[in-house]
């Protein structure tokens, strides 16, 4: 839901759903061991936001969270591993939120693996960061021509503004999204490293090594060595000290190991650790990357890892999704990966609510643009035979289309490619138009509600007179639109499943362009003299300023109908051709943002316009009304009513179906195996001559 608000849209989250989840990883995590208690479990500090602008996961442009409207929950929250509500670390003990960040400070409380896990890897350094859960409430659309101030920073836009939101939760994570941030994570240590980095940077130079030009890998190696060295060196100096008379100390420190042994046995641990991860990444291979980091990470052998890839690599039945960690392989798990694989924007397929997290984790790694694969895949899938890689095109179509997933994975791709694609149109007409639908391609008669504006007062008798709905009728019927989508015989020569999954792309654009052309070419036309001084619907001389949108105003707000009632009709949309389109943004932007570098004169005027506009229409650039175009012109624009209230014109549908349809299709002689067709049934109508005036600057 939008609402513009001084050249800028505030749009109202759904909080039953995902829409407007914020995932803002940002800040560095400290974790210090208790001081008190040994047993008692560490706590952290975390600065979770920083104010700034970022780039998440889901969102077309930045996003900005606004300080002061962050709720915090009067109770703990849950401190997670990679925001999964299972994956328990600890809990907050304070939360403090100041006009620049986000504060937390808590318990890693948690018994399990992942909490294990991160207390563990910070104790060896690895630089945790945080990652704070929120869910807007209320977002704001900055656009391109405007700015904002948010938590003491001035922000370009593009981009969003949470203006209200809830802190929900809060994860460790490897990496953030708040570029002004960085990550510092201290622990106990074995050795005091504060005290023996100096120490360990002048003995890389002494080793004839730049500390600043080696990688974060080849430190640790080297790190490893200098520690080995210094424990050895201690080691002998304790040796050389003056024995004690406990039999024991005498022989520890008479058998304690050179330096020079304690080296080599450290490079030999790490030539035989590289040795172990060369053999299990050219095992496992470029199509297994899940198992070799398992086995690296568990210190696999080579002969384990070669077992697992083999079962992996083995037939196997369908695999039955009963739960979140039993997703592998499926009908909805390939059917996300060939969307994933295809010209579709991502963010698209990771809001389809078919798809939970892990169907998509297990579809990443399935994403394929090859026929071939594809039904390989469903044929392991389905413990069927797999052709063999110099078979024809027809063996590889024949084996495909006997399976019973691969026609509907097409089919159920295809559907949802070309319905994402039509979506992602931008559409003026169903701003300003009203939805009808009609049950089948005959003319339907359809009765506007702005006839007879008043009601008549009942007689003494009490006798209600009956309404007549003849006068306020109109006419619509919808037409189909259409093309066919199959698998060429070139497409399986060239083993090309991108040119299947791009002709819904094309359909799904070309049936919302289609939509849009009808519309605007009927409001153009004028059929009837639609819009006509008779009807009280034009304002000619108007210009897009002040006195031009007072006198257009006047004309739609002081319409009456056929006695002389007043319809109470307001203006709600203005459209305009693209040469008209910054003049009416400029009309209805804030007067703050208005009088930026102007002179006190021209501020003046802008903020008289700013205060008399701003907010009260909502501007919309239709390319169809431009000069070029037919019946187009650069210097007319039009004023709509709501079309819930008074619609102008309708957009009818069969059946009240708004988007494209994927069906089943006789073969036509160029395609192997299946083939389907893509239609749109529409029309559209002109309704009431009132809801809406034609301006000519």
């Amino acid at each position: 839901m939008s609402e513009l608000q001084g050249g800028r849209h505030i749009l109202a989250s759904d909080p039953a759903t995902d829409q407007g989840l914020l995932k803002c990883e940002a800040m560095p995590v400290t974790i210090v061991a208790a001081k008190d208690d040994k047993d008692a479990p560490p706590k952290f500090e975390m600065i979770a936001y920083a104010g700034a602008k970022m780039n998440l996961t889901g969102w077309d442009l930045p996003v900005v969270i606004d300080l002061e409207g962050l709720s915090v929950p009067d109770r703990s929250i849950p401190i997670l591993r990679d925001h999964w509500r299972d994956r328990i670390v600890g809990h907050s003990e304070k939360i403090a939120v100041s006009k620049k960040d986000v504060r937390i400070a808590g318990v890693i409380s948690g018994s399990g693996q992942h909490a294990s896990e991160v207390v563990k890897t910070s104790r060896n350094g690895f630089p945790w960061q945080a990652s704070v859960g929120a869910r807007a409430r209320r977002v704001e659309l900055v656009e391109k021509e405007a700015s904002v101030r948010v938590n003491g920073m001035d922000h370009d836009g593009p981009l969003y503004v949470a203006r209200e939101s809830v802190l929900e939760e809060t994860s460790f994570v490897s990496l953030g999204a708040d570029d002004q941030t960085s990550a510092s994570v201290a622990a106990e240590r074995a050795l005091n490293r504060k005290e023996s980095s100096m120490d360990f940077d002048k003995w890389l130079k002494a080793k004839g090594l730049d500390p600043a030009a080696l990688s974060d890998e080849e430190k640790t190696a080297q790190r490893v060595i200098f520690d080995a060295e210094v424990k050895a060196a201690k080691d002998k100096k304790d040796g050389d000290a003056p024995p004690d008379k406990t039999p024991e100390k005498t022989v520890q420190a008479t058998a304690a190991p050179s330096a020079e042994d304690i080296v080599a046995e450290t490079r030999k641990r790490l030539a035989a650790e590289q040795t172990r991860v060369n053999d299990v990444r050219a095992v496992c291979g470029d199509e297994h990357g899940e198992i070799a980091a398992k086995a690296i990470a568990e210190g696999w052998s080579k002969e384990r890892a070669e077992l697992e890839v083999l079962r992996a690599s083995s037939p196997r039945a369908p695999a039955v999704i009963t739960g979140a960690s039993d997703v592998q392989m499926s009908a909805l798990v390939l059917e996300a990966a060939l969307r994933l694989g295809s010209e579709e924007k991502e963010e698209f397929v990771e809001k389809d609510k078919a798809y939970n997290e892990q169907i998509l984790d297990a579809a990443r790694k399935h994403r394929t643009s090859s026929i071939r694969a594809f039904i390989e895949k469903v044929c392991r899938m389905e413990g069927r035979a797999v052709p063999l890689l110099g078979d024809s095109p027809e063996i590889w179509a024949a084996a495909g289309f006997s399976t019973v997933n691969v026609p509907g994975i097409l089919g159920n791709t295809a559907n949802k490619i070309l319905v994402s694609a039509f979506n992602a149109v931008p559409s003026a007409a169903v701003r300003v138009g009203k939805k009808l639908s009609a049950k089948d391609f005959k003319t339907h008669t359809g009765y506007r509600v702005g006839d007879g504006t008043v009601m008549e007062k009942v007689g003494a008798a009490g006798e209600l007179k009956h309404g007549d709905l003849t006068e306020g009728s109109f006419t619509f019927y919808v037409d189909t639109y259409g093309e066919i989508i199959g698998i060429s015989r070139r497409a399986w020569v060239n083993d090309d499943l991108g040119a299947f999954t791009a002709i819904p792309l094309r359909i799904g654009r070309k049936a919302a362009r289609t939509r849009e052309k009808l519309f605007w070419d009927l409001v153009k036309a004028n059929t009837g003299s639609f819009f006509a001084a008779a009807n009280s619907n034009v304002s000619t001389s108007t210009g897009v300023d002040a006195a031009g949108y007072d006198k257009a105003t006047k004309v739609m707000e002081e319409m009456t109908d056929d006695e002389g009632n007043e319809v109470l009709i307001v203006p709600k949309f203005v459209v305009v051709p693209p040469a008209l389109a910054g003049a009416a943004r400029r009309m209805f932007k804030s007067s703050n943002l208005a009088v930026v570098g102007l002179s006190s004169t021209s501020a003046k005027k802008l903020e008289g316009l700013a205060s008399n506009y701003e907010g009260v229409y909502e501007p919309i650039s239709v390319s169809h009304l431009r000069s070029g175009a037919t019946n187009g012109s650069d210097t007319t624009f039009y004023l709509f009513a709501d079309p819930n209230d008074v619609a102008a014109f309708g957009i009818a549908y069969l059946n009240g179906v708004e988007a494209p349809t994927v069906e089943k299709a006789p073969l036509p002689s160029d395609c192997l195996g299946q083939a389907w067709r893509g239609y749109f049934d529409c029309g559209v109508c002109q309704i009431d001559e009132q809801g809406a005036v034609k301006c000519d600057a």
